[in-house]
């Protein structure tokens, strides 16, 4: 059991990293010298009625899935619906849907609730709710069993229970460690920071997949906590590049991405540039296919328009256009709308609503093709998650036909 009282030297005992940290040769960095930025985020401004219609539409019509044998699958899409209501803040709405789900993924919900909850400042009755989620944990296996842990853990750190949450995340396996980290990562002290990137060093180092990621997150979360920190920054960013070649190019495309938007709250417009052209420049290679490449390049489009660049992120997105008609035959139908949804999304960020609604229909016209349900109620969910939670409104013959989609689901499944 892990018995240290401070964050930095929990999260690095339980990397089981800590062990000769004392002579690290890890440059010294400013600590934080910058002013932090708020630990808590402001609440969420009321869902609008047409937006709860639509999440109402996707949790209903996933719940009609029949548990026996799709327990799995109707839990996991109802728990993307919630993950919705989480992303845009809504978590009195995210626990009410929660609370229909059956298996782990409920406990998980609770957690991050609770997690939530402390993010906008609201502490009462969280430890309640996460020791709950915690004794639900024990009926669940395996990942399934960290992955709340670990929920749990970030939850006890965030409410300033350190020692709590190095026992809870005691033995927590590398793939699940996500949520704890970041959460130490956020609250780790600025004077702590240069035996915090020991850590990190160590853990990239021991070339592990999840821990090299997690790794990452940890300091993508530290550059987003102290904007104005130029000097810690760069080195932290630094850390990033050298490393990521290691990883997977979709994963070294969405770092940059981050960092990219990092750099647009911090009005540093030039250092945005950069990141989209490095993430830009993994795109050109060979060995894309069509579903995967369409939503990446529509991401680096978005954020190319939120700094300017409409024209460049116009001909990328027509680009896209192109290469989904050529490609269509070659896309199996139940991931068309994997390409389609994001071109929608993308083309509503650049302020062409009409193109918008136009790829939302396509691709749930795409999926109506299979004739089993379960393939176009995920369809589905992700049409209504992303006008959600990219706040975009279906006009009326969309939202008509999305409401016959919804209730027209059943066997066969």
């Amino acid at each position: 059991m892990l018995h240290e009282s401070t964050r930095t030297a929990s999260l690095l005992l339980l990397l089981g990293l800590a062990t000769g940290c004392g002579e690290s040769a890890t440059p010294k960095v400013s600590a934080g010298s910058g002013t932090p930025t708020s630990l808590y985020a402001p609440a969420a401004p009321a869902l609008n009625a047409t937006h709860r219609d639509l999440l109402d539409l996707a949790f209903d019509a996933v719940s009609e899935m029949p548990t026996n044998p799709h327990a799995k699958n109707r839990a996991r899409g109802q728990s993307e619906v919630v993950d919705t209501c989480f992303e845009i803040g809504q978590l009195e709405l995210a626990l009410h849907y929660a609370e229909r789900i059956d298996n782990w993924r409920k406990p998980l919900a609770e957690a991050t609730y609770a997690a939530a909850l402390l993010d906008q400042g609201r502490t009462e009755g969280v430890e309640q709710i996460l020791e709950r989620a915690l004794a639900s944990a024990e009926q669940a296996e395996g990942w399934r069993k960290d992955r709340i842990r670990s929920q749990v853990a970030a939850g006890m750190t965030k409410l300033g229970d350190d020692s709590r949450a190095s026992s809870v995340a005691d033995g927590l396996s590398g793939s699940e460690l996500g949520p704890y980290q970041r959460a130490m990562a956020s609250h780790v002290p600025a004077e702590d920071m240069d035996t915090l990137l020991a850590g990190i060093d160590r853990q990239i180092a021991t070339g592990d997949f999840e821990l090299h990621r997690h790794a990452l997150q940890s300091l993508i979360v530290w550059i987003g906590r102290f904007p104005d920190d130029a000097e810690s920054r760069r080195e932290m960013e630094d850390r990033i590049v050298d490393s990521w070649s290691r990883l997977p190019a979709q994963m070294r495309i969405e770092f940059a991405l981050e960092l990219a938007d990092l750099a647009l709250v911090r009005s540093d417009e030039s250092r945005a540039r950069y990141w989209v052209e490095q993430a830009d420049g993994l795109l050109h290679g060979p060995s894309w296919v069509p579903e995967h490449r369409i939503p990446l390049v529509c991401s680096v489009a978005a954020m190319r328009a939120r700094y300017g660049d409409a024209g460049r992120a116009e001909a990328d997105l027509k680009l896209m256009e192109r290469l989904y008609d050529e490609q269509r035959e070659n896309i199996a139908n139940i991931y068309r709308a994997d390409a389609l949804v994001p071109l929608a999304v993308a083309w509503h960020r650049l302020g062409d609503a009409d193109r918008a609604q136009q790829y939302l229909w396509f691709a749930l016209e795409e999926s109506q093709e299979n004739p089993n349900s379960r393939p176009r109620v995920d369809d589905f969910i992700l049409v209504c998650c992303a006008m959600v939670e990219s706040d975009l409104m279906p006009n009326a013959q969309l939202l008509n036909r999305m409401q016959e989609i919804a209730t027209s689901v059943g066997a066969p499944w």
